[in-house]
């Protein structure tokens, strides 16, 4: 039973921890174009610190609203039915 069960917890643990390194890497990625490509890009006319600022804040939205997110829809998944949750 010992066996079956550390087996069991480490699949576990290696597979949240790739989950969350395919996730890091994203927001990594993410954070390097908001950085050196989405500034010039997205904001032409704005100057170089303007530009900087505003495409990191479409970064810190991102990551700020999955906390925001899973509180609401975490919510939501407890109290109504997991069927209609997955329709929101």
């Amino acid at each position: 039973m010992s066996g079956t069960y550390n087996a069991t917890i480490r699949r576990v643990v290696v597979s949240a921890w790739i989950g969350n390194s395919i996730e890091y890497y994203d927001f990594l990625l993410y954070g390097l174009a908001s950085a050196l490509v989405f500034g010039p890009l997205f904001f032409p006319g704005a100057s170089p610190l303007t530009a900087t600022l505003s495409s990191f804040a479409s970064f810190g939205v991102g990551f700020i609203s999955r906390p925001l997110g899973a509180l609401f829809f975490g919510n939501r998944g407890d109290t109504l039915a997991r069927k209609i949750r997955g329709l929101m």
